[in-house]
């Protein structure tokens, strides 16, 4: 009996530290990959920091513990008829914007909220019909991008003031290190160009390449992006192009990896990322799971068969539109709202 009780504490205490350094890894993986920076998921049904997943559920504000999946409410709407049309989580604070142009700002927490109009200088910035205008961070600042990204303003934190600013940002993404990333369409082409701090812009996609410039993804450490490539770029027929390369490459521009080739069809628009994993249709018997660290794919079709169109995923969750649960695409478990 001494010796099962030896071994079970044994296997305890292993057991105890392969668990202790699997976080430490994948804690360590999310440093390099996490995509909350600069929110260019672009998801628009939800927001997230490191600690939760922000969404709204009909006229109330809810967050989901990334620890432990348990949902809180944090703030309800009054008026019915004033929607939330979009809303972003920046620096410890979410903003809304309302169909009626309410534009509010509060703690992560519900509290402390300031209320103003999506205005500039008591010119209503909406018009009906009008694009709903998108988040967009840029370096230490938020954004927003209105009439589709003809006009770009900056929102001061403390008054919700607007600020009309240069719209090239909304084509532009600053690293850690004042490294500047833009995207560019040249002569049909999507070009990714890289401005180091101090230095000169060079390209940093490939002369044979045509990036697709909505599949972008920029992390603390990498790249990744999706691009045609041609066997000539002196000779390029884009009427020939039927497949698509996924890479990813060092944020200095080394290290460039390939890592799928796939047919070009409908559904390949969906390609999708979070803080951990890229999430890409490749076919009707193959929707992939990638780790963005290891690279490992994982087909996850079962659990996506019963997903709509209108979906988003965060934190390895995927929230669809109008359902009153998301669902953990590891484990298949639904987490009610």
């Amino acid at each position: 009996m001494k010796k099962i009780a030896m071994l079970t504490l044994v296997a305890v205490i292993v057991c105890s530290v392969l668990v202790g350094c699997n976080n430490s890894e994948k804690n360590e993986f999310l440093d390099k990959t996490s995509s909350i920076v600069s929110n260019n998921n672009m998801n628009h049904l939800t927001s997230e920091d490191e600690e939760f997943v922000y969404f709204i559920d009909t006229m109330t504000v809810k967050k989901i513990d990334k620890s432990n999946h348990s949902v809180e409410d944090i703030y309800e709407f009054e008026d019915i008829y004033n929607l939330v049309s979009v809303f972003e989580c920046f620096e410890d604070r979410l903003y809304f914007i309302t169909h009626e142009g309410d534009f509010i700002s509060m703690d992560t927490d519900g509290e402390n909220l300031i209320k103003s109009s999506f205005s500039l200088d008591s010119s209503e910035l909406l018009e009906y019909n009008s694009p709903v205008p998108q988040p967009y961070v840029h370096g230490k600042n938020l954004y927003f991008l209105v009439e589709g990204g003809v006009s770009v303003y900056r929102v001061e934190p403390d008054t919700l003031a607007l600020e009309l600013v240069d719209s090239q940002i909304e084509n532009q993404y600053v690293s850690s290190d004042n490294t500047v990333f833009t995207k560019k369409i040249e002569n049909e082409l999507g070009r990714l160009y890289v401005t180091p701090q101090n230095g000169d812009t060079t390209l940093f996609s490939s002369e044979d390449e045509s990036v697709i410039l909505t599949h972008v993804n920029f992390t603390n450490s990498y790249v990744f992006y999706t691009a045609f490539k041609f066997d000539d770029p002196n000779d390029i027929d884009l009427d020939d192009l039927d497949s698509l390369n996924l890479y990813r490459v060092d944020l200095d521009g080394k290290n460039k990896v390939l890592i799928r080739e796939f047919e070009l069809y409908n559904d390949n628009a969906n390609i999708k990322f979070d803080n951990e994993y890229i999430y890409l249709s490749i076919s009707d018997v193959e929707y992939l799971k990638i780790n963005k660290e290891t690279l490992e794919e994982t087909n996850i079709l079962s659990v996506m068969k019963k997903v709509g169109n209108g979906y988003e995923i965060s934190d390895g969750k995927i929230f669809e539109f109008g359902k009153d649960y998301c669902v953990d695409i590891n484990s298949g478990e639904k987490i009610a709202f």
